[in-house]
This record gives C-alpha cells, sequence and structure tokens, in this order.
C-alpha cells in the first residue's frame, strides 16, 4: 500500500496555542504535503476515517481515543506521536499511577486512556531517546513499535544576520546578552532566569507573552524585572525578526522545569548561541559539547553558568552551528513510516 491521504488529529485546545507541537504539525503536514500525500485535519462534526489511508495521532491526550479505536478496528493503521514527558515525579511515579488505575474497578484515567492509544498504534514516533524511553518504562510500549524522528529546522535560522535585532533594540556588536523565548508561563520558568541574571549584573532579553491563565506570573516577572532586562512582545516565527534575534544573542538560556524536546534549542543552535539549559530538558546528542546544564531550581548556579556561557561566547566568537533535521528530511522519514504502518 501507498499513503496517498492521512488524517491528522491532536488534543481539541490545540488551535488556542502558538507552541512547538503546533510547529511541529504544521511543519510536518507541509513536509509530506510536498512529497505528494494529502493531509487531512479532523473535522469533529462527521467520519473522515473511510477517507483516508491512515491515522496519525499528535498526543496522548484521552480526548483522541474514541478515533484511534474506531479506526483500528476498521483496519486503518494508526500511527502516533505521543509528544509526552513527565511534568510532575518519576516515570516510576507515572508508571504507578498507569498499574494502579488498570486494576482498580471503576477507575479510568487519562494514563489508562494513554495505554490504550498506544495499543492500538502500528509505530509510535517519539522526538528522542528519552521519550522513547519513558514511553517504553511508563506504558510498557515494546521498542521494536518506536521510530525516532526529531523535530526539523528552517534553514533561515542558520543564515540570519543580527543587523536587524540590533538596530530595532540599539545593540552593538559587543552588546553580549541572554536571549529567552517562549510563552510566559510557571513551567517555562522565566522567574527563576530573571532572579538569576540580576543576581549576576547579566544582560537578558526574554521575547514572549503570558499563556492564558499565567498574566500573574507574567506580572510578577515583569515586578523582578532589574536594570539590565528587557522583556519584549512575541516575534511571530515568519518575521526575519526571529532568526536576527538568535543571530544578535551570544547565549540562549531555556530554564524550563519540563519539555518534550523544544525547538527553540534547534533555532537558537543554528543561530550559533551557547545554550544553558536546565537539567530537566531533553538534549540531541549533537549539543553536548556546547551545553551548559543547571538544575532548573538553581539561582545562583543559574547565576553562575550565564556568566560562564557569556565569557566562552566572548572568547570563542561565532561557534559552527550543530547539524540539524531539515523539515524536507522529517517529511521523508515520516512517510517511511507511514509505509511501515502500511505493510
Amino acid at each position: 500500500m501507498t499513503c496517498r491521504r492521512v488524517l491528522y488529529t491532536s488534543y481539541p485546545r490545540f488551535g488556542l496555542d502558538d507552541g512547538g507541537l503546533q510547529r511541529q504539525v504544521q511543519e510536518t503536514a507541509k513536509a509530506i504535503s510536498r512529497k505528494g500525500v494529502e493531509v487531512a485535519w479532523l473535522d469533529p462534526w462527521r467520519n473522515q476515517l473511510g477517507e483516508v489511508d491512515l491515522l496519525h495521532v499528535y498526543s496522548l491526550d484521552g480526548s483522541c481515543l474514541s478515533h484511534v479505536q474506531h479506526a483500528s478496528a476498521t483496519g486503518i493503521p494508526v500511527v502516533v506521536s505521543p509528544v509526552f514527558n513527565a511534568m510532575q515525579g518519576s516515570w516510576r511515579w507515572h508508571r504507578l499511577r498507569a498499574v494502579a488505575a488498570g486494576r482498580i474497578p471503576g477507575a479510568y484515567t487519562d494514563l489508562v486512556r494513554a495505554r490504550e492509544i498506544l495499543a492500538c498504534a502500528k509505530l509510535v514516533v517519539c522526538l528522542n531517546e528519552p521519550e522513547a524511553e519513558l514511553i517504553q518504562k511508563v506504558f510498557r510500549v515494546d521498542y521494536a513499535r518506536i521510530r525516532i524522528v526529531p523535530n526539523g529546522i528552517d534553514s533561515r535560522f542558520s543564515a540570519a544576520s543580527p543587523q536587524l535585532f540590533r538596530d530595532k533594540y540599539n545593540l552593538r556588536p559587543s552588546d553580549g546578552f541572554v536571549l529567552n523565548v517562549g510563552r510566559i508561563t510557571n513551567i517555562k520558568n522565566q522567574l527563576m532566569l530573571i532572579e538569576s541574571a540580576r543576581t549576576g549584573d547579566i544582560p537578558l532579553i526574554i521575547i514572549g507573552a503570558p499563556s492564558p491563565g499565567q498574566e500573574r506570573y507574567w506580572k510578577r516577572c515583569q515586578d523582578a524585572l532589574g536594570p539590565n532586562t528587557r522583556m519584549l512582545d512575541p516575534i511571530d516565527y515568519d518575521d526575519p525578526m526571529l532568526p536576527s534575534a538568535y543571530a544578535a544573542a551570544a547565549v540562549f538560556a531555556l530554564p524550563s522545569r519540563s519539555e518534550v524536546m523544544p525547538l527553540v534549542l534547534d533555532e537558537a543552535a543554528s543561530g550559533g548561541c551557547t545554550l544553558v539549559v536546565s537539567s530537566n530538558v531533553p538534549l540531541r546528542s549533537e549539543y553536548l559539547g556546547n551545553v551548559f546544564r543547571v538544575d532548573s531550581a538553581s539561582v545562583n548556579g543559574w547565576s553562575r553558568a550565564l556568566r560562564s556561557a557569556l565569557e566562552q561566547s566572548r572568547q570563542t566568537g561565532n561557534r559552527i552551528p550543530p547539524v540539524v533535521y531539515s523539515w524536507d528530511r522529517v517529511g521523508s522519514d515520516i512517510l517511511r513510516v507511514y509505509s511501515e504502518a502500511e505493510s
């Protein structure tokens, strides 16, 4: 069989966000469309499963279970991208919850639904080995059904000039600064980053807006700003100002309490930034020689690491960006997964 039309679905609130998952799904859809495979987007008001060759689910949210079960029961191959991480507690805690829920009469939790979604999947596509390991340990998924396909990166992030960003914000080439880009939220941990920069008198620029419900956290961040810290409004993904910001920065900081495989690391690394990353965040192996790892709760640890990263950047200048996946390569890998799932 050859997949000509695939149905894409995710959790119902998908369109309310504009983060890494949304970018992953949209860019993957574009990539496989360029290779001749049509993407149909789920319409909850009608049954589209009879019109497609395969169902690709980007989530383990329980709301996806009915479509997964119906597709599996009618012989339509299911591919699942879990985008799963352990935001609270270790994998052992999540495994314990999943086992307990499966044995207690009447208990039906999101972890049980997630396990059933994975059980129906022909293949499971993880972004990296840490996610694959987590899926194995928590849900006992056979590694033979897991494929690793990382996110891609647009080539414009490695070809950008810093001048556009410097001109707009009156920055000199000698003004080495730390950059953070993302939604302002407690999980992203920008308040700790601000406190660390203020403690070490480190120049910091944060680009982003609060997630819904995180306005009080955003206000706390605003109130904590030091004289050398700025918070800027979000920059649209397609705006050339965004890659220029990465190119202008000396260091990119990601202090998140939890992530799966953040695209901003690829974007920042492609722009030549030295990376300072929370120890909670999984990294691709290509980064290991160019990254400072710090506990997400250590203000002093982050202050020292940011200072060291800025110093390293001054000494080494623009480093060679890592080799990253293109979205075209991601599309090719995903189509191979589809072909395998159909066989």
